[in-house]
């Protein structure tokens, strides 16, 4: 049985998923059991809850529900299920194929940070890699080009912390940033050089990119705005949750989950200082970076300045 780390979770799978597997045991990632269902564990899948999600994933129909018996069920299509026992930490999964990569690439990029966020971990829509020891997250509304600024972060020399989910936990030094799986969905037409294509989704292909092994200090949160004709320029954002509200996940959306995320989005707010780049949409990607860059240099720069000054 292999073991995946990710989203502040160690997955235990009962077959052979993509990425490397946990280099050993992590003391504080809850630990999540992956089997097959059988017949027993397929009929006991719920058909009503108290929080609903439903969307179209890769053209077909995707629905997660949390159950008042503390439940998650998720449907993928017509043949892709998964039902997630939150008090034993078990998650049954069930597939017509299991090595398609379809499947495990919902199974890591979408079932698992919502295991977590079932789990109590929240999250931020962004993705976010390692400069200078520290991690910077990269928010951005779907299509916002989010995903090429991180390919050029990282062939500029910027570590892979997480794709596109960020989970985030408070600490008392500030904010943590949980890596996310080993795999990232990078645009067909900018591939990474020298690392593994496991398969072609739409405009987007699947591939296998290492990421940190441990959690990461969170420094510095942009918020990408690229439109057209756009006068480049990024600033300060004064400290507040409300810019970050509709970053953070709203699943399961439940009166006290909603309570909780409008005290992280208040803490993410006085603890990591929040940056705008605006771009025109015609901005390449490796003159974001730089910027990206720029900004980190500086609160990296900016802490040195506080410790000499201490």
């Amino acid at each position: 049985m292999s073991a995946h780390r990710l989203f502040g979770i160690e997955l235990h799978a009962d077959l052979d998923l993509p990425g490397a597997a946990a280099s050993g045991p992590s003391p504080t990632a809850a630990q999540v059991e992956l089997r097959r269902a059988d017949a027993a564990g397929l009929a006991a899948w719920p058909d009503d809850g108290i929080a609903v999600w439903k969307t179209q994933l890769e053209g077909a129909g995707f629905t997660a529900l949390s159950t008042a018996d503390r439940r998650l069920a998720i449907a993928w299509g017509d043949d892709c299920r998964f039902l997630f026992d939150i008090a034993g930490r078990s998650l049954l999964w069930e597939a017509p194929d299991p090595t398609d990569p379809a499947w495990q690439r919902l199974l890591l990029d979408t079932v698992a940070y919502l295991v977590a966020l079932e789990l109590g971990r929240e999250a931020l829509h962004a993705a976010a890699v390692v400069i200078d020891g520290a991690a910077v997250a990269v928010a951005a509304p779907s299509g916002g080009g989010k995903s090429t600024l991180t390919a050029a972060l990282l062939s500029r020399g910027a570590r892979l912390l997480s794709d596109d989910i960020v989970v985030v936990e408070p600490v008392a030094e500030g904010i943590l940033a949980h890596p996310g799986p080993p795999l990232m969905s990078v645009p067909a037409a900018d591939p990474l050089p020298g690392h593994e294509v496991l398969d072609a989704f739409g405009r987007e292909l699947w591939t296998v990119v290492p990421v940190v092994d441990e959690p990461q200090p969170l420094r510095s949160l942009v918020l990408l705005d690229r439109r057209p004709a756009a006068e480049e320029r990024s600033e300060r954002v004064a400290p507040s949750p409300l810019p970050l509200i509709p970053r953070l996940l709203a699943h399961p959306r439940t009166a006290e989950r909603e309570r909780r995320r409008f005290v992280l989005a208040g803490d993410l707010a006085d603890a990591v200082p929040i940056h705008r780049l605006v771009a025109d949409s015609a901005t390449p990607p490796n003159e974001l970076a730089e910027r990206v860059f720029a900004i980190a240099h500086a609160h990296e720069e900016a802490l040195e300045m506080d410790d000499v000054h201490a």
